[in-house]
C-alpha cells in the first residue's frame, strides 16, 4: 500500500512539474514574440540585395500534422492559422500560417516507414529577413506545441544565407519516429550545414 501512495505522490509531482514547465515556455513564447527592439531586422519581399554591412537571411520551418477531425477528442486547430515566433537578438515577430493537405508515400523504397510519410496537414514558414553582417542569436518558438529553441549564427556579407529549423518527430515505444507521435524537436541548419 506505502508503495501504491508512494507511486501515485510521484505521478502527481511530476504531472504538476511538466504543466508548470509548459506553462512557463508558453510565456516565454509570448515574451519572446513581442520582444524588446525594434531595430535588429526587417522583412524582405522580393530579391532586393542588401546593403553594404547587411545580409539577407531565409528563414525556413514546417511541421506536419494529422488533418482535423482524425482523432475523436483531439482540440480544434486554431481557425487563424499555425504561429511560428521568431526572435533575433530580442526583437520578435509571429507568423501565422495556413496548413497545406499532403499525402506522402508513408514508406521508402526500402520498406522503411518515413518519419513524414502518410495523410496529414503541413504548416510550412518561409521569410526573408535583413539583419546585420555578424553573430546573432535566433529563437524560434511554436506556442501550439509548447516547444523552443535557439541557436547562434555568424553571418557573412556577400553570402547566400539559409537557416533551416527541420522536424525530428517522436517514436512511440520502439516504432520509428513518426510526425503522428508529434514533436520532439528541430535540427538547425546554416547553409546546409547541422549547427544544433
Amino acid at each position: 500500500m506505502k508503495a501504491i501512495v508512494q507511486y501515485v505522490a510521484t505521478v502527481i509531482v511530476g504531472i504538476v512539474f511538466l504543466a508548470g514547465s509548459a506553462a512557463a515556455t508558453e510565456k516565454d513564447i509570448a515574451a519572446k514574440s513581442k520582444g524588446s527592439r525594434t531595430d535588429v531586422f526587417s522583412e524582405v519581399k522580393g530579391e532586393s540585395a542588401p546593403p553594404k554591412g547587411f545580409v539577407n537571411l531565409l528563414v525556413r520551418t514546417s511541421i506536419k500534422s494529422y488533418p482535423e477531425g482524425h482523432f475523436a477528442f483531439e482540440s480544434t486547430p486554431p481557425k487563424d492559422g499555425y504561429a511560428f515566433v521568431l526572435n533575433v537578438d530580442g526583437q520578435g515577430a509571429l507568423w501565422k500560417v495556413d496548413g497545406q493537405k499532403e499525402a506522402t508515400p508513408a514508406y521508402d523504397k526500402k520498406s522503411k516507414k518515413l518519419p513524414e510519410g502518410g495523410k496529414g496537414t503541413r504548416f510550412t514558414l518561409e521569410k526573408k529577413i535583413r539583419l546585420a553582417v555578424g553573430t546573432h542569436k535566433i529563437f524560434l518558438g511554436l506556442p501550439e506545441e509548447g516547444y523552443s529553441t535557439e541557436a547562434a549564427i555568424s553571418l557573412a556579407e556577400g553570402a547566400q544565407n539559409v537557416i533551416e529549423f527541420k522536424p525530428v518527430y517522436k517514436s512511440h515505444r520502439k516504432s520509428v519516429r513518426h510526425f503522428a507521435h508529434g514533436l520532439s524537436k528541430y535540427e538547425v541548419f546554416l547553409n546546409g550545414k547541422k549547427i544544433k
